[in-house]
């Protein structure tokens, strides 16, 4: 598993400048990377793929009438799962409009929790919990790529990472549309690679381009 540094140094090599004339700091090169990643990112979690995914250790307690959980954690980007063990199918996300149903008015409908939404580090549950249930957890952490730090992905990514920063040093910061359109279309057969590799042939009929709703046209 490659660290920051170790992508860092992949790309300089490619690029001809291991002696730092072009690109003289490393936080440049790692600002990029950054940028590669929150393009593969979303492409991951509106997939719906294990890759990435924290189990949170934490047992968290709902208690009756109360309607919402403060995660411990301040670094959750999205959930995987939330669920209320031995209580059958995970919550399901919902909406805010959602929530109001299931509340009722003056929060009057109670039940067991079926639904949540995930605002900052709050979790709002509904139907208003008739009882005290615990509440585990599975998320997208948030990604702050560091020169020390392991890369994501268990190193499943890092050629891609290496591409897609070597493209963006090459571009120079002039952000050009086919520049992210072409590192967007390297992402979508990456993943598909990964997504072949997890499962199987089976996953060739996944779309991945159409399952991001981020996607730069």
């Amino acid at each position: 598993m490659a660290t920051g540094q170790t992508i860092i140094d992949a790309i300089r090599v490619d690029i001809d400048d291991l002696n730092k004339t072009r690109i003289t700091a490393d936080a440049t090169i790692l600002r990029y990377l950054q940028e590669a990643d929150d393009m593969i990112y979303p492409m991951i979690i509106a997939s719906n793929v294990n890759e990435g995914v924290t189990v949170d250790e934490t047992s968290y307690d709902i208690s009756a009438a109360t309607r919402t959980v403060t995660l411990t954690s301040s670094t959750v980007k999205a959930i995987k799962s939330a669920y209320v063990p031995g209580e059958g199918a995970p919550l399901a996300r919902a909406t805010w409009e959602g929530l109001l149903e299931l509340w009722g008015p003056n929060y009057t409908y109670i039940g067991t929790p079926s639904n949540y939404l995930l605002m900052g580090n709050t979790l709002y549950i509904g139907p208003v919990p008739d009882k005290t249930y615990d509440l585990g957890l599975a998320y997208w952490p948030i990604h702050t790529l560091a020169v020390g730090t392991d890369m994501p992905y268990n190193g499943l990514l890092d050629t891609f990472f290496v591409w897609a920063g070597r493209t963006l040093c090459q571009a120079k910061d002039e952000y050009k549309l086919d520049v992210y359109a072409a590192i967007e279309t390297r992402a979508q057969r990456e993943l598909m690679r990964l997504f072949e590799f997890r499962r199987g042939a089976g996953t060739r009929s996944r779309n991945v381009r159409w399952s991001w709703p981020n996607r730069l046209r």
